[in-house]
C-alpha cells in the first residue's frame, strides 16, 4: 500500500504531524528516565542516538518546529561533535 500525496503541502503536513509527534514522544520518555546525560542514554553515543539524529534531520526538511525540544538539540550537537558525524551525514552523499 502506498501513500499518493495529492501536493507537496499534503505531503509536509502528514511528515510533520507524526515526526513532531514522535520526537515529543522520545523527549518525554527521555525525561521519564531522568536522563539527562549529553546523549540519549547517558554521555556517549548509542542505537537511540543514531536512530534520533535522522528524525531531527526530517524534521528540518518538513519544517517541523523544534522549539520545545531544546534537549534533543542538545543532544544533537553532541553528536556533531562525533569525529565521524559529518562523513555519516545524509548530505555527505551525492546523487551521482
Amino acid at each position: 500500500h502506498q501513500i499518493v500525496w495529492q501536493d507537496k503541502q499534503q505531503q509536509k503536513e502528514w511528515a510533520s504531524h507524526f515526526i513532531s509527534n514522535g520526537l515529543k514522544a522520545y523527549s518525554a520518555l527521555r525525561k521519564s528516565w531522568n536522563e539527562n546525560g549529553s546523549h540519549s542514554i547517558g554521555k556517549s553515543l548509542s542505537l537511540a542516538d543514531l536512530c534520533l539524529i535522522p528524525q531531527i534531520y526530517n524534521a528540518r526538511r518538513f519544517e517541523v518546529d523544534l522549539s520545545g525540544l531544546a534537549d534533543l538539540l542538545k543532544i544533537e550537537e553532541s553528536c556533531k561533535a562525533g569525529k565521524n558525524y559529518d562523513n555519516a551525514h545524509p548530505d555527505a552523499f551525492s546523487a551521482d
